[in-house]
């Protein structure tokens, strides 16, 4: 790297006298001993652009810095030597100086920079070269660019280079750009840790808004004292409370002295030490296969002791090229030595875990509130690291609605707490220390424990072996299966499955994970099968549980598709059901009805010969029944879709059967008991609803007076009345129930009954009250309120806005207010309400979002109605449901044209486009005439009749 950077160093210094650069480069590399391509014009990025350029010619580069490129001594027979003689001098770069006659070297004199003097050469090479408005004042700008590290500067400085002379100011462009860097500190790989804590001061002082600045003379020592993510959350919260606080030094100590310093283990990074010396002799020797990497080894081999590291790395050396990976065998030696002494070859270090992400939760997790860090540290490393993270990843999913989040961490812990109280024999905390993740031999030796255990005999004491396992276990034990099972076609994480087990409890989760290891079942989708078996055993816990409810706010699609794809792979049918067949339909039926199907259906199994049959056929009864107006239990439904039987006893017989009762409790009550049973009245038994000659009886032969009893005696005159009035009642109420419109799968029906036929102004509503369309007839003895039918507006109806009218009403406002708005933007304003749009052009007005100006309003509120989710109006959906049915496609605008007119028209406007295949070719121009002439006719009516 540093003959590369010589050679390019002097190709800049005779940059003027040079005429093809390439060849320069390949000649250079060559004479110092490199392998340069063949002649191939390649174009070479200016990558190393942080190498000053001196302005001077050839003769002052020289002067300034010599360089010395060797030519390696080659053998050549007699006749080559005078042919090298000639060409040598083309082999020696322009500029550079070769000494004649000296022995050639191979070194070369190398310039060692800081990353200060590379951050100000390269500012140096912007000001000569960059074209920038005005040139960068290198003592003002390099302190900033080193407060975020070498690579950030630099890109800070590409930024710069690549605006160019677009950049009014350069010193506030590069200001601006290094004050928009804090997120690089949340970046691992961008600043050293040896650096970042010096590096994050310095940029707190500049970008911190703080009173007064740190004294970083004062708290190094005290920060070096702390290990890197103490310090940077540290940093972090002094930076929240900025301006509050008035003395950052101060802060910086008494919170640091409140804390303690932490136990920092210092690498034994010592040269001189005898275990790095001793293992850079073995790397330089060349008698092993490999070099040994003391980065990954070096610290392990501290924590055991010299005399040890020395004994293992002479173990190595005799060994010699034996050992094809030494350092992995070192590695497999110090886990066994440190297992030895009851220590871990990589120490589990879970406070820093769950501080570095309490950190990212804070600084990028989106939360309402920050952690309160001190609060949940002990109570998250008592439930242990794979429990804290669990409840980290559910307060990262649900941030939206956590207002506390701390709050929310310690009642998450208290509740597994709680659980594992009510699951173990004796309650006690989790801990992480007490509970560590077993491996795979100990999960298959509890699981092979747990199924091969001994009953206790009869009368006697069972003999416990083994502790019960806890929640913390068994979850242990899931995710080691299930990530080691070759029949997993994916990873399954923590998170996926938590919920689950915890609902399942300790036992019956051992239970669900021996038939997954035995039997191997659900392997092909574990997550949903241990969801469904947490739902079939423990339905009260799943409300509780968050992990795998199923989401609220899904359409009823995808509630039956979901439902549907759980009957394929868990109901044991003797066929899958086809999707796509019964989905359409069971949606046109209900959600309730077509869940009750199912539900027989899982019931019935694998009795079923073809549930997709079976499934059609039960929504065919089901819709026959919906017509007819029956009225069914949800069980005895099932059993009757399934047997195939007809309807029992029709609606006409229920009603008389409750009216002959009441009518011998009464005649009892009066006369005493009843002997004999005759029919009266010219009595008749009411047909089967489900009679083949048709569905429509007259008025007699649907309900007759209901047979009275008789005692010995006569019976009274009253009871007779009674009777008959309860049975012309229950006659009224089953016709009325009879009137109601009968359901067809696809039709659109029933809304007329809920939404009038025609928007009506509040106007209109003074002086009455709004009666809504019926379509049953007013029963015997009903007076009608004559005043509020004939009260009628005396002024012409006001119609709906249509959305030209809308468009001149949003172009007059903002003509209004001095914005001249184009079409399209005025377009899409009007499809908004008008106060929405009117909130809108105040918005502009403003100053944006940002409250500092909109060049472009018209763009700006075309972003801002697209970012919108409208959806469409009552009119326009039900315009657009019977445009479907009649097979007619609309756009928007057509249905807005369609929504400002009553629904009697525009529906007759539709039928008509269907069936007219003249104006089909141009649907929208038409539906624009028809509107125009059925407001015009409208508003020309005097009273609005």
């Amino acid at each position: 790297m540093a003959r590369a950077m010589t050679i390019l160093q002097a190709l800049e210094d005779a940059a003027e006298d040079i005429r093809d650069p390439t060849a320069y480069v390949r000649t250079a590399v060559r004479s110092a001993g490199g392998v340069a391509p063949e002649e191939v014009e390649e174009e070479e990025e200016e990558r190393n652009w942080y190498v000053q350029a001196t302005p001077g010619g050839e003769e002052d580069a020289l002067e300034d810095d010599e360089v010395e490129i060797e030519v390696e001594e080659v053998e050549e027979e007699p006749h080559q030597r005078s042919r090298q003689g000639s060409t040598q001098a083309s082999f020696v770069p322009r500029g550079v100086k070769a000494e004649p006659g000296a022995r050639p070297w191979t070194t070369t004199k190398e310039e060692e920079l800081s990353e200060s003097d590379r951050i100000a050469r390269r500012v140096d090479w912007l000001n000569r070269n960059a074209g920038l408005s005005a040139p960068v004042q290198i003592e003002l700008v390099v302190p900033l660019l080193e407060s975020i590290g070498f690579r950030q500067a630099m890109r800070v400085l590409r930024r710069l280079e690549e605006s160019g002379a677009e950049t009014a100011d350069p010193n506030e462009f590069i200001r601006d750009l290094i004050g928009r860097s804090g997120w690089i500190w949340a970046k691992p790989d961008v600043i050293d840790d040896d650096q970042k804590v010096a590096k994050r001061v310095a940029w707190l002082n500049e970008f911190g808004c703080l009173k007064r600045k740190i004294e970083w003379a004062e708290v190094a020592d005290i920060l070096d004292g702390l290990r890197v993510p103490h310090a940077m959350v540290l940093l972090r919260e002094l930076e929240m409370q900025g301006n509050k606080v008035a003395d950052p030094t101060a802060y910086i100590k008494r919170t640091a002295g409140l804390a303690g310093e932490d136990d920092i283990q210092m690498p034994a990074d010592d040269p001189n030490s005898a275990v790095q010396q001793r293992i850079a002799e073995l790397n330089s020797g060349g008698t092993l296969a490999a070099a040994i990497d003391l980065a990954d080894v070096g610290d392990d081999l501290g924590r055991i002791g010299e005399d040890d590291a020395m004994q293992l790395l002479q173990e190595v050396a005799d060994k010699g090229a034996s050992v094809r990976d030494p350092t992995g065998y070192i590695r497999f030696k110090l886990r066994a030595k440190l297992a030895s002494v009851g220590s871990s070859l990589a120490p589990s270090d879970d406070g820093t875990k769950i501080l570095k992400r309490v950190e990212w939760l804070n600084d990028y997790g989106g939360l309402l509130q920050d952690i309160d860090y001190d609060k949940v540290s002990s109570t998250l490393e008592s439930v242990g690291i794979d429990h804290a993270m669990t409840i980290l990843k559910e307060l990262e999913d649900q941030r939206e609605g956590v207002r506390n989040p701390t709050t929310f961490i310690l009642n998450s812990a208290r509740s597994s707490w709680k659980r594992a109280a009510a699951s173990d024999p004796a309650p006690k905390r989790l801990s992480g220390a007490a509970f560590p993740a077993p491996d795979a031999s100990a999960s298959k030796k509890r699981s092979l424990q747990t199924s091969s255990a001994p009953a206790p005999a009869r009368g006697g004491r069972a003999q416990t072996t083994q502790a019960p396992a806890t929640q913390l276990e068994v979850l242990n034990d899931f995710m080691s299966f299930l990530g080691k099972s070759p029949a997993v076609k994916r990873q399954v994480r923590l998170s996926e499955i938590a919920g689950a087990v915890d609902a399942l409890g300790t036992a019956r989760a051992l239970r669900v994970l021996k038939e997954m290891q035995e039997r191997g079942l659900g392997l092909d989708d574990p997550v949903s099968y241990i969801k469904a078996a947490a739902q079939r055993h423990s339905p009260g816990v799943k409300k509780e549980s968050t992990g795998y409810e199923e989401p609220e706010e899904v359409d009823d699609v995808s509630k039956l598709t979901s439902r549907l794809t759980w009957l394929n792979q868990f109901a044991g049918l003797s066929r899958k059901i086809n999707i796509d067949e019964v989905v359409g339909a069971l949606y046109c039926l209900g959600l309730l009805q077509s869940m009750s199907i199912l539900r027989g259906l899982q019931e019935r199994g694998s009795d079923v010969d073809d549930p997709t049959r079976y499934i059609k056929t039960a929504v065919q009864r089901a819709n026959m029944a919906s017509v007819l107006g029956e009225v069914k239990d949800e069980d005895a439904e099932d059993e009757d879709e399934a047997e195939g039987d007809d309807a029992g006893a029709s609606e006409e017989e229920d009603a008389g059967e409750e009216v002959e009762q009441e009518a011998e409790e009464e005649a009892a009550d009066e006369d005493g008991q009843w002997d004999n049973v005759e029919e009266e009245d010219g009595w008749e038994e009411p047909k089967d609803e489900l009679d083949p000659a048709g569905f429509e009886w007259d008025e007699e032969e649907k309900v007759q007076t209901p047979p009275t009893k008789k005692s010995g005696g006569s019976v009274s005159s009253a009871s007779k009345l009674a009777a008959r009035d309860a049975a012309k009642e229950a006659a009224a109420a089953l016709a009325k129930k009879r009137n109601v419109p009968k359901r067809v799968v696809g039709a659109l029906t029933g809304y007329t009954q809920l939404v009038p036929t025609r928007a009506q102004g509040f106007t209109h509503q003074r002086g009455g009250v709004k009666r809504e369309p019926t379509e049953a007839p007013l029963e015997e003895g009903e007076e009608a309120n004559v005043h509020e039918e004939k009260v009628k507006s005396s002024r012409t109806p006001q119609l709906p806005v249509t959305p030209q009218e809308k468009m001149v009403q949003v172009r007059d406002y903002a003509l209004k207010n001095e914005l001249h708005l184009d079409a399209g933007c005025l377009k899409a304003m009007a499809r908004l309400p008008f106060y929405r749009a009117k909130d809108m052009i105040d918005d502009v007005l403003l100053g944006g979002r940002n409250r500092q100006g909109v060049q472009n309003p018209s763009r700006y509120l075309m972003g801002a109605v697209q970012k919108l989710s409208m959806g469409l109006g009552v009119e326009q959906g039900i315009a657009m449901e019977l445009a479907v049915t009649l097979g007619v496609v609309l756009n928007n605008d057509a249905l807005d044209e369609l929504a400002c007119i009553p629904r009697k028209e525009s529906h007759a406007i539709m039928r008509e486009l269907s069936k007219n295949p003249e104006v089909r070719s141009d649907p929208l121009r038409y539906i624009k005439n028809e509107v125009l002439k059925c407001r015009a006719q409208m508003d020309a009516r005097p009273f609005g009749s």
